[in-house]
């Protein structure tokens, strides 16, 4: 029979864990930051030559557009306008073999640029700022390449973090739940 201490236990190791899990991503996202404008580029192919051109710009948290349309193996050039006096940036996570991803960071309202080479297929892959809690707060789109994709595109396969700390206080409650059933 589990005791409420034993219960409490694992209800406050369970949310413990969620929240160093949760930590540890902010901290993978800050290492992969830096100052000034970035660019990123896989062991897959790169351009210099742009001949196809699109502009985002993020306001008040937002992208101004939820999808950005290029074409199938095409070099892009893609402008970036921040428009806060806060930092924002635009990514898209290289894929193995397949895209390079990019990456335009501004620390501060201005425009900054990169060039990416698109893949021969249609496939939408996840644009999104860096910045801890700017995604979560609805600064994302989709990158879709040629006709897209059914499904994005997720550059490291396996569980996000959100999911595994839904996933632990599902645990902690179902423990929550058969334990006061019993003293029913």
């Amino acid at each position: 029979m589990i005791t409420k201490k034993l219960l409490m236990l694992i209800v406050v190791v369970s949310l413990f864990i969620g929240a160093f899990m949760l930590s540890m991503s902010i901290n993978v996202a800050l290492a992969d930051g830096g100052g000034g404008e970035e660019n990123h580029h896989g062991d897959v192919e790169t351009c210099d030559n742009p001949t196809f051109t699109v502009a985002v710009a993020a306001e008040n948290t937002r992208y101004n557009v939820t999808e950005i349309r290029v074409p199938k193996n095409t070099c892009v050039q893609l402008i970036f306008e921040n428009k806060d006096n806060v930092e924002h940036d635009i990514s898209a996570d290289p894929i193995e073999g397949e895209f390079s991803g990019f990456a335009v960071h501004l620390l501060t309202a201005g425009v900054g640029n990169t060039t990416f080479q698109t893949p021969n297929k249609d496939v939408t892959y996840p644009v999104y700022c860096t910045i801890p809690g700017h995604r979560e707060a609805g600064m994302e789109a989709k990158l879709i390449v040629g006709e897209g994709s059914q499904e994005d595109t997720a550059g490291v396969p396996g569980f996000e973090v959100p999911a595994i700390f839904a996933a632990l206080i599902a645990v902690s409650l179902a423990v929550v739940v058969k334990s006061r059933k019993r003293n029913l």
